[in-house]
């Protein structure tokens, strides 16, 4: 699809199925840009699906629904690094993904190295139109906060260090 994620587009309805048999209790959490949400959208508007059991969400919203559902399962439809963010914020529930192939190299790319390296001999720099950035700034600003509030301490870049 045109301007969509290629992992998130490659999510099928099928994945979803396939975990929720494999875990009939489990909610379904949904990244909107996935490949399934049509279909189970479709299966939520059937009254097949539970609006409470299923839920589209961004990223961060997928961190809130995780929290809160009451369910010790939870199947997360995104990039499979989003796991160890759910499970820091949901200790003790289990996130599964609907497709454990949805990795997305572009992301493995960027390591702490990098980042480091970048930061330390200040290169790579991006610049990006002022306008743009004000913008942007409210989302980022949201999902830095969302970080800090499921506790997730800063990367130690000593190691790092030669």
């Amino acid at each position: 699809m045109m301007g969509a994620c290629h992992v998130h587009d490659r999510i099928r309805p099928y994945h979803v199925e396939m975990q929720r048999r494999n875990y009939p209790d489990a909610a379904v959490v949904v990244h909107p840009e996935c490949g399934c949400t049509s279909a189970c959208m479709r299966q939520m508007a059937q009254g097949m699906t539970p609006a409470h059991m299923m839920q589209f969400r961004s990223t961060q919203g997928m961190v809130q629904f995780v929290r809160e559902t009451p369910q010790k399962v939870v199947i997360m439809a995104t990039e499979v690094g989003n796991i160890y963010p759910l499970s820091k914020a949901a200790p003790g529930k289990t996130i599964v993904p609907a497709s454990p192939e949805a990795v997305c190299a572009y992301m493995k790319q960027n390591t702490f190295r990098k980042l480091y390296l970048s930061l330390r001999d200040d290169i790579h720099e991006i610049t990006v139109d002022p306008d743009l950035a004000a913008h942007a700034r409210i989302p980022l600003s949201a999902c830095l906060a969302s970080y800090k509030s499921i506790a997730l301490r800063p990367p130690d870049f000593s190691r790092y260090v030669s």
